[in-house]
């Protein structure tokens, strides 16, 4: 079994039809998140990309890194509230093992991918650059530029990893997604249907 590290799932509690469409895809797939409430939106005037909720989720964000350093965790999961799995992809990823060194590993990429060569022995593939943060694991060596990156900048966290994928170039998602979003859902972040 593949260690994620301490996993956190970022959920609203009041969001309940989304804490039950995800208890059932947690019990499929045997994880058990520590479940964090997001940071209270800051109603103020934001960039043109970025609203309250998505500095919600950077503000958390920043949260559960300084926490993963205070604690010495060397890596760790963070996960929305609203991922599906996909049984097979899940089940090869599970037992496989993670790159030797990585910054981050995303399981699900939906936007403005740029990918490094495929080898057709490993289901990992080298991310230059790509947004989502649905479900990703952080590797304690990207921790400090990540935190100070997010201290810095009011942007969705997602340009920020793009960010440090392009630079560093050690980075990877998986070839198949083995998580997804619910299509056509509201999302959180967005304020709006999202058909992904």
């Amino acid at each position: 079994m593949i260690d994620l590290g301490k996993t956190y799932c970022i959920h609203r509690s009041k969001d309940e039809e989304r804490y039950n469409q995800l208890v059932t895809e947690l019990s499929r797939v045997n994880l058990d998140p520590t479940f964090v409430e997001p940071e209270k939106p800051i109603e103020k005037e934001y960039p043109k990309n970025m609203n309250s909720n998505m500095d919600s989720l950077r503000r958390t964000t920043i949260k559960l890194i300084e926490n993963a350093i205070e604690k010495g965790y060397d890596k760790i999961t963070i996960m929305e509230d609203d991922c599906v799995f996909i049984d097979a992809l899940w089940s090869m990823f599970i037992k496989s093992n993670l790159p030797d060194t990585f910054n981050f590993i995303h399981l699900n990429v939906t936007g403005r991918e740029v990918n490094g060569a495929f080898n057709e022995n490993e289901i990992y593939v080298p991310m230059y650059s790509g947004e989502c943060c649905q479900f990703y694991i952080i590797h304690n060596r990207v921790y400090s530029k990540y935190l100070e990156l997010l201290k810095k900048h009011i942007t969705p966290i997602d340009v920020i990893t793009s960010s440090i994928h392009r630079k560093e170039r050690k980075s990877f998602r998986i070839c198949n997604s083995p998580v997804r979003h619910i299509p056509n859902n509201y999302s959180t972040l967005r304020e709006e249907i999202v058909k992904y």
